[in-house]
């Protein structure tokens, strides 16, 4: 079922003017250009839309009907801040989109059928219900020294000995954790015998990435100093 939304807020349903919608070109999938930086598809921001309508009353009824479109469409407060929009439902849900409306009323009828245009500055179709889902909290932890590890049963624990934030973390292939930061040492390796860290250099900057060569070279870096640690 279609309906209109005014920009005052009073919804017609086409329906109750006796009006079908025989088609409804550019409702559909929107317009998109294809980019190479995320997101890698993305709508232009405006498409056009024709709607071909079918009035199933007399003729005699064809000009009070354009009216009545016109009334609820209201082009004189439908600007970029106050829209209309057109709605579909079907099976419960209801969709809408906002449009501006450009014409096609005004023009006399072919026999029974109009036709209305618009532009959509929003492309995309927006449902008009909302679904909310509780989170609940799992799991609490206290005293967190900017590491939390999470075992194979799910356990989210604290891992201590770090004084700072941390804005790299490096597992080697031998499972060997790392971590770099701004933290006392820079860099530190996490000792899992006897579960605390160990500094491995003392760099005079913040660490802001970490990443091991193909020879085991561990490499540091930040802005202002180059390091290799071993």
């Amino acid at each position: 079922m279609w309906s209109i939304l005014s920009p005052t807020g009073a919804t017609l349903p086409l329906a109750d003017v006796s009006v079908r919608v025989r088609t409804a070109g550019g409702s559909g999938m929107p317009p998109i250009v294809a980019s190479t930086a995320p997101p890698l598809v993305t709508s232009t921001g405006q498409r056009r839309l024709t709607l071909h309508l079918v009035a199933q009353q007399r003729e005699a009824h064809l000009a009070a009907l354009r009216s009545t479109l016109i009334a609820a469409l209201n082009p004189a407060l439908t600007t970029a801040s106050s829209l209309a929009y057109l709605r579909y439902t079907r099976a419960g849900t209801t969709v809408q989109l906002p449009i501006q409306y450009v014409g096609g009323l005004e023009d006399p009828p072919d026999s029974n059928e109009l036709t209305l245009q618009c532009i959509a500055h929003d492309p995309l179709w927006t449902t008009t219900s909302t679904t909310s889902q509780p989170l609940t909290v799992r799991q609490t932890i206290g005293s967190v020294a900017h590491i939390i590890q999470r075992s194979a049963a799910g356990v989210w624990s604290a891992m201590p000995g770090l004084n700072s934030a941390v804005a790299a973390l490096l597992v080697a292939p031998d499972g060997t954790l790392y971590a770099g930061g701004e933290f006392s040492g820079r860099v530190c390796r996490w000792n899992s015998s006897t579960a605390s860290w160990s500094t491995l250099s003392g760099l005079n900057g913040d660490v802001r990435a970490l990443v091991l060569g193909p020879d085991g070279t561990l490499y540091a870096c930040r802005l202002r100093f180059s390091g290799v640690l071993g």
